[in-house]
């Protein structure tokens, strides 16, 4: 799981580094979302060990028991496949609203988001 949370961690930096270079107003919205998954995820590998070592890693303490490991290791996938096709749409974002229905649902996603983001406790 470390060598897939690390591929994930390098996709995260690099799509990171393509949204912050020649970045269009459509693209400057999506880069504080990115970021904040960014630190969702180091906060989440931090707190279950992805990177620890010895005992204290998440890949110890799930060594006897396969069925959270492929869990684990299916979502991390699913969130490397992802992060590869954010970085192969980057300069392909197009104005939110009038994309097409994928967009529709990405606009309505960030705005639920940003709507949720402002009633936080």
């Amino acid at each position: 799981m470390v060598s897939q949370a690390a591929a994930a961690r390098a996709l995260f930096t690099n799509l990171n580094s393509n949204f912050s270079q020649d970045i269009t107003p459509d693209e400057a919205t999506l880069l504080p979302l990115l970021e904040d998954q960014y630190g969702r995820f180091n906060i989440w590998a931090r707190n279950v060990g992805v990177f620890a070592s010895g005992h204290a890693s998440l890949d110890y303490r799930l060594r006897e028991d396969p069925q959270p490991r492929v869990l684990v290791a299916g979502l991390l996938e699913g969130l490397q496949d992802q992060l590869q096709r954010g970085k192969s749409i980057k300069g392909d974002i197009g104005p939110l609203p009038e994309r097409d229905i994928g967009g529709r649902i990405l606009t309505l996603q960030l705005s639920d988001i940003s709507s949720a983001e402002r009633t936080r406790p």
